[in-house]
């Protein structure tokens, strides 16, 4: 399952031992953003992120990740 607006931890995949957040697009288009950080709590560990238009692509984002997710 993935969560809107909850941080996990990458534990397989591609990226292991990052953050990972998936959050919608405040734009009003319905797409989501993935984010991706060694530790959102610290300033200074750069973020990445991604933009993808449907839930759908969120999905097939984590499935070519390969990323197996341990939710906090």
């Amino acid at each position: 399952m993935i969560y809107i607006d909850r941080v996990g931890k990458i534990v397989q995949g591609d990226d292991v031992d990052c953050e990972v957040m998936v959050t919608r697009a405040t734009d009003g288009s319905g797409a989501y953003y993935i984010l991706i950080s060694e530790n959102f709590s610290s300033l200074t560990t750069e973020k990445y992120d991604s933009w993808v238009e449907t839930f759908e692509d969120v999905e097939e984002y984590f499935n070519e990740s390969n990323w197996a997710i341990e939710w906090q």
